[in-house]
């Protein structure tokens, strides 16, 4: 889950009869997170803003909810079929994205995978889509689905490389409408929001 917190009503009072402060966190937890947020509730007092939840299999997705100033659903995430760390909100809420891998590496435009094109002593580029991110404007938008790619050797070894891709803790907002997806590689592109089209990693050094 992830969640904010919102301070007590204007005029109130927080814990101990102390000032309200305004606090609106977005933290991530791979565990308890209910507890924590309770947790934080009983020592900062307010409501939670918003949570997600994920099953821990990808079955129901994320989501998110708004619980103050009345319930509401402000939109969500579906499961992937790949691997993916924890969504992101950008500064400003507006927006949500999760950078997923894909289980199988596709050659862009086909149904053909980088393993059947793959060939040791071949050392020409082929355009590989091995990711995808998912873009959401909130509250309650259609979800963007981007193609990440990159352009390698049909030579470089699939089982040993590009299988071991990765994409946890490798998303981040440098503004509250551009994203940095950092490549296994070390390189970073940028995405401006809201995304038109696949994006496509050309510094690709091996490794």
């Amino acid at each position: 889950m992830v969640g904010g917190v919102n301070p007590p009503p204007p005029g109130g009072k927080g814990k101990n009869n102390m000032a309200a402060t305004s606090l609106t966190p977005h933290l991530s937890f791979n565990g308890a997170c209910a507890d924590a947020f309770n947790f934080y509730k009983s020592v900062f007092g307010g409501e939670f803003a918003a949570f997600f939840h994920y099953d821990g299999q990808g079955a129901q997705g994320y989501e998110v909810f708004e619980l103050q100033p009345t319930p509401a659903h402000l939109g969500g995430l579906p499961e992937t079929l790949g691997e993916s760390d924890a969504p992101v909100f950008s500064p400003d809420g507006r927006w949500l994205v999760m950078f997923s891998r894909e289980h199988t590496a596709m050659v862009r435009g086909t149904d053909t995978s980088f393993e059947e094109v793959w060939d040791p002593e071949d050392d020409t580029p082929v355009l590989v889509d091995w990711a995808e991110l998912f873009v959401q404007k909130l509250p309650g938008a259609d979800i963007d689905r981007v193609r990440v790619g990159v352009e390698i050797p049909r030579s470089r070894d699939y089982e040993q490389e590009v299988s071991q891709w990765a994409t946890y803790e490798a998303v981040r907002f440098d503004s509250a409408d551009v994203v940095t997806l950092v490549m296994p590689w070390g390189e970073e592109l940028r995405v401006p929001l809201p995304a038109t089209g696949a994006v496509t990693s050309h510094g690709y050094t091996g490794g």
